[in-house]
C-alpha cells in the first residue's frame, strides 16, 4: 500500500482503523514519517481507554436494568 498509494494512504487507513476500533489491525500498519511511535502509542491508549470505558458503561447499564427487573 505504502509503495503504490503513498505514505497519506497508509495516514488514513490507520484513522478509519482507529474509528473502527481495530488497534490491533492500526498497529500492523508500517509507520510512517509523520507518525511517530509515541504519537501512534498515544491515539491506540487513548482508544483503548475508550473501548475500556464504554465497556464499563455498558455493564453498568446491564446492572442497573437487571435490578429494575
Amino acid at each position: 500500500m505504502l509503495n503504490t498509494f503513498g505514505r497519506q494512504s497508509v495516514e488514513v487507513t490507520r484513522e478509519i482503523l482507529m474509528d473502527l476500533r481495530r488497534t490491533d489491525l492500526a498497529l500492523m500498519l508500517p509507520e510512517t514519517s509523520s507518525t511517530s511511535k509515541e504519537e501512534l502509542s498515544m491515539k491506540l491508549n487513548s482508544a483503548l481507554l475508550q473501548k475500556e470505558t464504554l465497556l464499563s458503561l455498558m455493564k453498568r447499564a446491564r446492572k442497573c436494568s437487571s435490578l429494575e427487573r
